[in-house]
């Protein structure tokens, strides 16, 4: 089993009923869905600086950017 971290987070309840409506829809737990939405985020966050690296590497270096 993965080492785990377990932590309280308080939200709107507008909020929470949103998560727990796409969590149902998605056929998994509220805590599946959230781990799942953070994942995919963190993700997106290293491919934005993955790109914008290589976006400032192709101007130093003047190769055409793809």
């Amino acid at each position: 089993m993965k080492e785990q971290t377990k932590f309280a987070l308080r939200l709107p309840t507008s909020l929470y009923e949103a998560i727990r409506k796409e969590a149902e829809k998605s056929g998994m737990s509220i805590n599946e869905y959230m781990v799942y939405v953070m994942e995919q985020y963190h993700k997106l966050d290293v491919m934005s600086r993955l790109t914008s690296l290589e976006m400032t590497v192709a101007k130093l270096t003047g190769f055409p950017e793809e």
